[in-house]
């Protein structure tokens, strides 16, 4: 090979290493451009997470609320209820005691009765 071949052959070969280096230059960049997007998404993704964790948090807090009133309120009927009971049962016995008296009483009267008409006949 003379000098002339050698400078060919060295030009297609600066001639190919140039265009698989622009080639693997445009893959990186392809590649940084869909990394780049990949962690634009992420980001986005992520951000989309922590308001959808923040939104169930506000959620069960709000829900959590609600049930703490709702078990108090059936606390205090239920302490209504106890209450109600209570004076029922007092009721139920002041009336059993009054009824006790009431029979008592009309055993009397019928026997002041008795003896009121057993005087009127002599």
């Amino acid at each position: 090979m003379d000098g002339r071949g050698k400078i060919e052959q060295l030009n297609v070969e600066v001639t190919t290493t140039t265009h698989q280096l622009e080639t693997q230059r445009s893959e990186i960049t392809d590649r940084r451009n869909i990394l780049q997007n990949l962690e634009i998404e992420l980001q986005s993704q992520l951000s989309w997470k922590t308001e959808r964790e923040n939104a169930i948090a506000e959620t069960e807090a709000h829900y959590r609320t609600i049930l703490t009133q709702i078990q108090m309120a059936i606390g205090n009927i239920e302490a209504q209820l106890m209450q109600l009971r209570s004076d029922m049962e007092q009721q139920s016995i002041e009336y059993n005691i009054l009824l006790d008296v009431k029979v008592k009483l009309e055993v009397e009267i019928a026997t002041y009765r008795r003896l009121l008409e057993g005087e009127n006949w002599r």
